[in-house]
């Protein structure tokens, strides 16, 4: 995602746009973040992605 830009070429800003989707389940964190991410872009991802999300429980 870091590598991800939009018609502008400006890079997805990763850490602003994850504040704003909601944090619930890990798989559905990452399901917003790549449709947030391909609306960003425009395009679809051309390249591959790697993805991780960890919940930590108390």
């Amino acid at each position: 995602m870091t590598e991800a830009r939009d018609a502008a070429n400006r890079f997805y800003p990763l850490a602003q746009r994850l504040a704003t989707l909601p944090h619930g389940e890990p798989d559905a964190l990452l399901d917003q973040l790549l449709v947030d991410v391909r609306a960003y872009v425009g395009t679809g991802l051309t390249d591959d992605a790697a993805l991780l999300a960890v919940r930590r429980e108390r």
